[in-house]
């Protein structure tokens, strides 16, 4: 388990980070990963009431920003960026990916850098 306290992220600035932080250097905490993915799970299919081509370019819009908070909550657990490819194998890679984003974070300063939301950004 994680002995480390860290800093829950609130619904606002977990978009917020989505949406300003396209970087894929760091590392994102599991509240971070999830709240973004919820963004990223209720905003097209309230789309999908309007119009399938509302969905099609919300999905252009978050494609590159939810790869990025993807790669740095892989980092938090001390996985290459790269791991997301597991997704490409049918089945298995999608539940892989479920159970590595998941996982708790790694409680100290890793490869990727210090542990994520508890200091300023």
């Amino acid at each position: 388990m994680n002995d480390t306290p860290q800093r829950m992220v609130s619904p606002l600035e977990a978009v917020t980070f989505f949406w300003l932080r396209w970087t894929f250097r760091g590392r994102a905490s599991r509240s971070e990963y999830w709240w973004a993915y919820l963004m990223c799970t209720i905003v097209p299919a309230a789309l999908g009431l309007v119009s399938d081509a509302l969905v099609a370019l919300w999905a252009l819009l978050v494609l590159v920003p939810g790869l990025a908070v993807t790669a740095r909550r892989l980092h938090d657990t001390d996985r290459s960026g790269w791991w997301i490819l597991i997704f490409l194998i049918p089945i298995v890679g999608p539940i892989a990916l479920l159970i590595f984003v998941m996982q708790g974070s790694q409680p100290t300063e890793n490869r990727f850098g210090p542990v994520p939301n508890t200091e300023s950004h």
